[in-house]
Formats: structure tokens, C-alpha cells, sequence
């Protein structure tokens, strides 16, 4: 039983991290961190001194998120034992982000997301 559930698990770590990749260009980790870097710059925007780079930077950012979002609904990975902590993962950054995002509460927020700045 025990070696069915090793053998499982490495099969659903091999088919997740091809079908991560395959479809996002980067690695499940490399998406969580550009995630977290992401929240990280809005954590620190009050020190921005060039608003216009800034929402460059953060227009081009924020296509992680939609990234993210092609893994959580790809259906390859419905049932494979990795998803379910990388969505807990994007659940938690999501309600870091959301606290940033004018649209939160919109269906589908993460493919336009709209920031609000602090006056």
C-alpha cells in the first residue's frame, strides 16, 4: 500500500511539475515567488518615487496571477496530490493581494486587477 502511495506521489510531482511548466514557462515555486514579489512591491509602494515605472511594473507583474489561475483550472491536475497545496499556497498570497485590488470581490479579479493606490 505504502509503495503504491510513494509511486502516486512521484508521478503526481513529475506530471505537475511538466504541466506547470509546460503551460506557464516557469516552475510551481518560481510562480509562488513572483507572486510573493509582487505582493511585496505593493507592501512597499509608499516608497516609490516614479508612480508611471511603477504601474509599468506592476501591469507586467500582475500577469503572474493569471498564470497562477491556468494551473488552478487545468483539468490534467483535478486529482493530483500537489495542487492542493499549491492552491493553498495561492489562497493565501490571493488574500495578501486582494487587500491591494479595487475589483476583489469581481468573479474573475485575477485577470484585470485593478490597484488601489493609497491617497
Amino acid at each position: 500500500m505504502e509503495e503504491n502511495y510513494g509511486n502516486k506521489y512521484w508521478n503526481d510531482y513529475t506530471n505537475f511539475l511538466k504541466l506547470v511548466e509546460s503551460t506557464t514557462g516557469l516552475s510551481p515555486n518560481d510562480l509562488i515567488n513572483s507572486y510573493e514579489e509582487l505582493i511585496s512591491k505593493l507592501n512597499d509602494y509608499e516608497n516609490e518615487s516614479d508612480f508611471e515605472e511603477w504601474q509599468y511594473e506592476f501591469d507586467y507583474d500582475a500577469i503572474i496571477r493569471n498564470d497562477i489561475q491556468k494551473v488552478l483550472m487545468n483539468s490534467d491536475l483535478i486529482n493530483n496530490a500537489l495542487l492542493k497545496s499549491f492552491q493553498n499556497k495561492v489562497e493565501l498570497l490571493d488574500s495578501q493581494f486582494k487587500k491591494y485590488i479595487i475589483n476583489r470581490n469581481e468573479e474573475n479579479w485575477w485577470s484585470n486587477p485593478i490597484i488601489k493606490f493609497p491617497s
